[in-house]
Formats: C-alpha cells, sequence, structure tokens
C-alpha cells in the first residue's frame, strides 16, 4: 500500500461533490457493487474532511489555551 499526501479540505469536499455526482447516476438495482464502492468512498471522504476539521480546532484551542494560561 502506498501513502499519499493528505487531500486539502477544498479538494477533499470537490471530491465529495463529484462522487455524489456519480452517486445519482447509477442505479443500485443494476449495478450495486459499484453503487457501494462510491458510497463508501464518499463516507471515507467526509470522515477524512471531519478530521482535518477537526484537528484545525482542537490545534486552534490549544494554542489559544496555551496563551491565556
Amino acid at each position: 500500500m502506498t501513502q499519499t499526501a493528505p487531500l486539502s479540505p477544498q479538494q477533499l469536499a470537490r471530491d465529495i461533490q463529484q462522487l455524489e455526482k456519480r452517486l445519482h447516476q447509477i442505479d443500485p438495482t443494476e449495478q450495486p457493487a459499484q453503487y457501494r464502492s462510491l458510497y463508501c468512498t464518499i463516507s471515507l471522504r467526509q470522515m477524512q474532511l471531519l478530521a482535518q476539521n477537526s484537528q484545525r480546532v482542537d490545534s486552534g484551542h490549544s494554542l489559544a489555551s496555551g496563551i491565556n494560561r
């Protein structure tokens, strides 16, 4: 497995939008495997975006709390 550089929040958001467009074009009864795969990929990207945003908030609070001490 190769590692790639993490995507920026903007890249993740664009990726999610593109994947959702593709998801809506697929009939889950005709292509269940592809539908499931796209759905899982969207969920993964959403979790990555949430994790990045959470890290930013946490680091911001850590910095702010350090200054106030």
